[in-house]
């Protein structure tokens, strides 16, 4: 009896081109669903951080009875290094030393406290999309965390425009503009009381997590916090609306914005007009698409699109008492 023989059976190379085209399309359509879904992550990462910088806020605020300073004197701190112990970071603020110059910030600190925040990211204080630089700049040593987010000390309102005269609500600096018209300006606590227009219709924090584009067109880093890191405070002593706020390059304040610009404005500007690494007017921007996450203060947090109109809502969510209260935005 003949054995019949069993053919064989396998692939062609033309089927398993085939086969290979057909995972090379899967894999190209879903991968932008991958991405999208991680950077979706990202984005609520981003909003949860400035849920968080919401309550450690106010907790600060319950055991203070007034928000942190914005920025401090001589350098000294900013509203971020008031708020660690909130932020599960209590071992890290007890080894910050308050001193009379520059705080944590170069030779000027004990030695303590600068190897205790040197080279220390601050996971809370970065916008997981953001592809910017989590320590200062490298050109300066030591180096401290950066933050993608920023206090608002105010804006120029009718009421408190642009000027250079001492003792007015709103001071034309060599670095900018800064005014005290808003949460957190420099060297002084705004208590919820301070808030005429209701803490929902001001925002106290906003985000920086993009870079911005110089004269030639190259892209830079110009946030609050990446020249000197989170800790560093204000050069002047008191705040605008006082006699010693003063209008040269004391004026400088880090970690705290007085809003000049549309959201997402992402120019660099020359020194008056604020907008560059030192300056006091870097704007409320960032890396996700259409606009920018705010943190408001009743804890709230919105992302405002970066059509909204600057005038007609912005200034007045930066203002913390112009008697605008607004509706839908």
């Amino acid at each position: 009896m003949l054995l019949s023989r069993q053919k064989k059976q396998g692939f062609t190379l033309i089927e398993l081109l085939v086969v290979i085209a057909i995972i090379a399309i899967l894999i190209a359509l879903l991968l932008p669903a991958v991405q999208q879904a991680r950077e979706a992550a990202r984005r609520s990462q981003c909003q949860n951080n400035l849920k968080q910088l919401g309550l450690a806020l106010h907790n600060y605020h319950d055991s203070f009875n007034g928000f942190p300073i914005g920025s401090s004197y001589q350098y000294a701190s900013s509203w971020m290094v008031a708020i660690l112990p909130y932020l599960e970071e209590n071992a890290l603020y007890n080894k910050w030393t308050f001193v009379g110059a520059r705080g944590g910030q170069t030779s000027q600190a004990p030695t303590t406290t600068v190897d205790a925040f040197k080279n220390k990211v601050i996971s809370g204080f970065q916008c997981p999309s953001s592809t910017l630089e989590s320590l200062s700049r490298d050109a300066v040593s030591p180096r401290f965390s950066t933050s993608s987010y920023v206090g608002i000390s105010g804006a120029p309102t009718a009421s408190a425009p642009i000027s250079t005269t001492v003792g007015a609500r709103c001071i034309q600096g060599l670095y900018g503009v800064v005014c005290s018209n808003g949460a957190m300006p420099p060297n002084v606590s705004i208590r919820s009381n301070d808030f005429t227009d209701g803490l929902s219709n001001t925002i106290i924090v906003g985000e920086q997590s993009d870079h911005v584009t110089d004269s030639s067109g190259a892209k830079v880093d110009i946030r609050n916090s990446w020249r000197w890191g989170f800790t560093m405070g204000a050069g002047a002593a008191g705040h605008p609306g006082t006699s010693n706020w003063l209008t040269t390059v004391a004026n400088d304040c880090h970690n705290v914005t007085t809003l000049r610009y549309k959201v997402n404005f992402k120019t660099k500007t020359n020194d008056a007009g604020g907008s560059l690494e030192y300056g006091t007017n870097n704007g409320i921007q960032s890396i996700h698409a259409g606009g920018a996450y705010v943190l408001r203060g009743d804890g709230s947090v919105k992302f405002l699109s970066e059509s909204i109109d600057f005038n007609a809502i912005l200034t007045p969510l930066a203002v913390r008492n112009d008697g605008l209260v607004l509706g839908e935005y």
